[in-house]
């Protein structure tokens, strides 16, 4: 099959060189001659071990990396950030990536095999701060910003999905998700993160489809009494996920810990505002106190399960 290019060409001056078809020997050369000639790499693909390429006159330090997983490439922009360069262009290549970095500063966030409704909620986020994409990439193999926060291979049912008119889920709580989990569940977390907030000695529950009585009594409007026990984890770019309705003494970390995907944070249960036991998962762009929750989608097939389904968690067994 013949290359197919799809370019954009801006007003600028300088030399330009232009390459494709490389393997990667003749990248590596190509770029050996090119850096002390003050050439920078600008863009990079990579297609089937195939290299593109074009440098750009420039200068100072540049590192350049491909066939990295998504822990290899997190670990080296890690360290690159922390010496002062940013990705000047990110790429993949059957399920690896490949990146340079280049000196700069400023505020950095990067994603990859992001499904379109987890890329939009990014950049609708990342837009808000001030932040523009510099570079981006196709993939064909995306997968959920976060997996369904339970045990991996287990199913449960999905008690109320998102936009739910005729139920809770709707305004500040549209893009919200109640999983049947029975009482004493180990909930996972859905994504690494640090946790940010929690509450974890109510011991009391309000159900509003039974009548009021001293047992059964309405919490303020507003007070986070009706979230019951609760778990907020920060993620990168600055988005959090929320636990909700966790049994009286069942949150397992503390404020501060490091979580990994799929560590055990908390036990399911049936407490604050609530009718039966059941875990309430929302994901929001901050960290507001009833704010807005955010569209994103779970697991390997970027799901976004709707009202009575049963989906399989393929979170850490």
């Amino acid at each position: 099959m013949t290359d197919a290019f799809a370019t954009v060409w801006r007003p600028g001056d300088g030399t330009q060189w232009v390459h494709w078809g490389m393997t990667e020997d003749d990248f590596k050369a190509k770029d050996s001659t090119y850096f002390p000639q003050g050439l920078r790499i600008t863009t990079l693909l990579i297609k089937d071990g195939k290299f593109a390429a074009v440098w750009h006159p420039g200068d100072g330090t540049q590192w350049v990396h491909w066939g990295m997983t998504g822990d290899d490439f997190a670990a080296r922009d890690r360290t690159y950030f922390a010496q002062g360069l940013r990705l000047g262009t990110l790429t993949t290549d059957n399920g690896r990536l490949a990146a340079v970095w280049r000196p700069g500063d400023g505020t950095q966030w990067c994603s990859w095999r992001r499904h379109v409704v987890d890329f939009k909620t990014e950049d609708g986020a990342y837009f808000q701060q001030g932040l523009r994409i510099a570079c981006l990439d196709l993939d064909e193999d995306p997968v959920g910003a976060y997996r369904y926060p339970w045990k991996g291979g287990v199913a449960y049912r999905v008690g109320q999905g998102n936009n739910n008119p005729a139920g809770s889920h709707n305004g500040s709580q549209s893009w919200a998700f109640d999983f049947d989990l029975p009482m004493g569940t180990e909930i996972r977390a859905a994504r690494e993160g640090t946790v940010e907030w929690l509450q974890e000695n109510l011991t009391t529950t309000y159900d509003p489809n039974q009548p009021t009585t001293p047992a059964n009594t309405p919490f303020p409007n507003g007070s986070l009494q009706n979230w019951g026990n609760a778990v907020r984890l920060r993620h990168a770019g600055g988005f959090t996920s929320w636990y909700f309705h966790i049994q009286a003494n069942g949150v397992l970390v503390n404020v501060g810990d490091q979580v990994t995907q799929g560590q055990a944070i908390a036990l399911s249960g049936n407490t604050g505002r609530s009718t039966a036991p059941h875990l309430h998962f929302q994901v929001q762009a901050d960290s507001t106190d009833w704010g807005q929750s955010v569209a994103h989608t779970f697991g390997a097939d970027c799901e976004q399960p709707a009202t009575g389904a049963s989906v399989t968690s393929d979170n850490a067994t």
